[in-house]
């Protein structure tokens, strides 16, 4: 936070721009996450991306093992959204985000001037034979640790779809079926927001 010497109040300050990619398993967060971090030049935290390499050196036997390794990656994810938001770091965070559980991590990460943090969220959708072959397809894939379950998350029956957390700021919505159509309007929508960004 920048302050003037002299008075100690707080001088223009950039926001940070925290971007949450959320969504159910196979309806394209991370290829959208790493599009916008690409585009954007910013850094990109996926959960996956923690949870993978520790699969890799814990294992998960069950459900119940893979799930509290879900639950470790994301304590490490908001850990790490705390140190860049805090020092003023636009940020993508990328994640099956859990409504009604994960506001107040995401909260206590964002700095005590809730003002210096702008939140947009995007919530990824796929027609559900789309989101089924996805899933199928990391199955199948001997780069991706079967701890993460894609196959059985193939041949479950549907869950109800992911819904945006209880935040502050801007919801967007994302159909990764027709990516290509809705790229360009995503990515204009977010650079007029992150346009928007200065607060006294």
């Amino acid at each position: 936070m920048a302050r003037d010497l002299k008075s100690g109040t707080l001088t223009h300050v950039r926001q940070a721009h925290l971007i949450l990619i959320t969504g159910l398993p196979g309806t394209g967060k991370s290829t959208l996450a790493r599009a916008l971090a690409l585009h954007f030049g910013v850094p990109l935290i996926c959960k996956d991306t923690i949870k993978e390499p520790l699969l890799d050196v814990i294992g998960a036997a069950d459900r119940a093992e893979s799930r509290r390794l879900s639950d470790a990656s994301f304590a490490v994810v908001f850990a790490l959204a705390r140190d860049c938001l805090r020092a003023g770091v636009d940020l993508i965070l990328e994640g099956n985000f859990r409504p009604g559980q994960h506001e107040t991590d995401l909260l206590t990460a964002i700095p005590p001037v809730v003002e210096s943090v702008h939140v947009t969220q995007v919530l990824c959708r796929a027609s559900e034979p789309i989101r089924i072959a996805r899933l199928t397809a990391r199955a199948a894939d001997p780069s991706r640790h079967e701890g993460h379950r894609d196959a059985d998350l193939a041949a479950e029956q549907a869950p109800p779809s992911l819904d945006f957390l209880t935040l502050p700021g801007e919801r967007l919505v994302f159909d990764s079926d027709v990516a290509s159509t809705q790229m360009q309007s995503l990515l204009e929508l977010i650079e007029q927001q992150r346009s928007v960004s200065f607060y006294v």
